[in-house]
């Protein structure tokens, strides 16, 4: 059975917010990040996407709230930029020492979120294009074949 995509429809006063790293007052605030979020985990929810999907949502969300909401960070700044998202990336490189596995872990959900804002027009601009993830070096370990198995047994 295919999954249907649900669309929300909503009234909005205003034209959708881009996301620019100019400091203009019509970008995307941080209030709006969040309750925008309830929207997004919403149309999730109906959606159909598994408990465990949602709870991730839910579990890096808390990751970056803290982050995004930190005076000492940004100060007044109540503007979600490209720039923080990236601050945020390098602080958990660097400061937090995670793997580049990990990072793309806490990475993934913010683009899936800032492509629903794009797709469901609450911000103009595609911030999760600029969203990169971490390259991960290949694993060169190689497994063994049946006739070493065979050999070792």
């Amino acid at each position: 059975m295919a999954r249907k995509r649900i669309v929300m429809k909503r009234n909005l006063d205003r034209e959708p917010l881009p996301v620019t790293n100019s400091p203009r007052s019509d970008l995307l605030k941080l209030d709006d990040f969040f309750d925008f979020y309830e929207f997004f985990f919403n149309a999730k929810k109906l959606e159909g996407i598994s408990h465990r999907t949602l709870d991730d949502y839910e579990k890096h969300m808390g990751y970056i709230t803290p982050f995004l909401t930190s005076p000492v960070r940004f100060g007044e700044d109540r503007a979600v930029t490209v720039e923080k998202i990236r601050s945020y990336q390098s602080y958990i490189l660097h400061e937090k020492q995670y793997k580049p596995t990990t990072i793309n872990v806490r990475l993934r959900p913010l683009k899936a979120y800032f492509h629903w804002l794009y797709n469901e027009e609450f911000v103009s601009d595609k911030l999760y294009k600029s969203i990169k993830l971490m390259r991960i070096p290949v694993d060169l370990v190689q497994p063994l074949a049946k006739k070493e198995i065979k050999r070792m047994t």
